[in-house]
C-alpha cells in the first residue's frame, strides 16, 4: 500500500510542482471543489427545467451567480441591473456586463456619485451653516451612505 502511494505521487511530481514555478496556481483546488459542490447539489433541481431550452437558461444563471461569488459581487443586485439594461445594450458592449468588469465600472460610479453627493451636500451644509466668526457653531458633515447596495448578501 505505501509502495503504491509513493509510485503515485513520483508519477505525479510534475504536477504537483507546477505552483513553484508560477505564483498564481493556488496549492488547492479548494475553490473547484466547492463551485463542483453546488452542481452536485442542484443536479436533482435540474430535473425540473422542463426542457433543454430551460437547461442552458439554469446553467447559464448558475454560472453568473458563480462568478459573481467568485468576484465578491451581489448577485441579485448585478442580475437586477443586468435585467434592465441588456435589452438597450448593443451586442460589441456585452463584455462590460460581465460580472468582473461590471464591478469595476460599478465601483468607480459608487465613487463617482459618492464623491458628488458628499461635494453637493457639503456646499450646501456651508452654504445653510453659519460662520463660526459671528459665534454660530461650526459645520459639520453627516457620512453618506452608498447608494445602491443590497440587504442580500447571502444570495
Amino acid at each position: 500500500m505505501r509502495l503504491e502511494a509513493v509510485t503515485y505521487a513520483l508519477g505525479q511530481w510534475e504536477a504537483l510542482n507546477v505552483f513553484c514555478s508560477d505564483g498564481a496556481v493556488p496549492l488547492d483546488n479548494n475553490v473547484s471543489e466547492r463551485e463542483m459542490k453546488r452542481v452536485v447539489l442542484n443536479r436533482k433541481n435540474s430535473l425540473f427545467v422542463g426542457n433543454a431550452r430551460g437547461g442552458r437558461t439554469a446553467a447559464i444563471l448558475a454560472s453568473l451567480t458563480s462568478t459573481c461569488r467568485r468576484h465578491n459581487v451581489d448577485p441579485q443586485l448585478y442580475l437586477t441591473q443586468l435585467l434592465m439594461n441588456l435589452p438597450a445594450a448593443r451586442i460589441n458592449e456585452l463584455s462590460v456586463w460581465l460580472p468582473d468588469q461590471w464591478k469595476q465600472l460599478h465601483a468607480a460610479q459608487l465613487d463617482a456619485k459618492e464623491s458628488m453627493s458628499l461635494g453637493l451636500s457639503a456646499r450646501v451644509m456651508m452654504a445653510t451653516t453659519r460662520h463660526p466668526e459671528a459665534g454660530h457653531q461650526k459645520p459639520h458633515f453627516h457620512p453618506i451612505e452608498k447608494v445602491g447596495e443590497s440587504k442580500f448578501k447571502g444570495f
